[in-house]
């Protein structure tokens, strides 16, 4: 999936304007593999709890898990921003092999 494919269901763009984008999902656990591209983003109507993150995160192994909700980045290109400035963390993650 593309950033701005990402950024457009962390916004809820695919929701249409209005009292259906008024209810829809607040909280977004989007993943990123090591060479920074959107794996999967899931949506949470409420605030996710940990057991929910971490059943998230287990899904996408190898991946590292950042946040997001409606307004948090102004565009697609601050997402990207955020993406590669969260890269460094994979050189301190340790890959198994198993």
């Amino acid at each position: 999936m593309t950033i701005e494919q990402a950024y457009e269901l962390i916004e809820n763009r695919d929701y249409q304007v209005g009292l259906k984008r008024k209810f829809a999902p607040r909280y977004s656990l989007f993943h990123v593999n090591r060479v920074g591209e959107v794996v999967n983003v899931v949506r949470f109507k409420k605030l996710p709890t940990e057991e929910e993150q971490l059943t998230a995160i287990k899904e996408n192994r190898g991946c590292m898990q950042l946040s997001g909700n409606p307004g948090m980045y102004e565009s697609a290109a601050e997402l990207r921003e955020r993406i590669e400035k969260s890269l460094w963390l994979f050189e301190k993650m340790k890959v198994k092999t198993d």
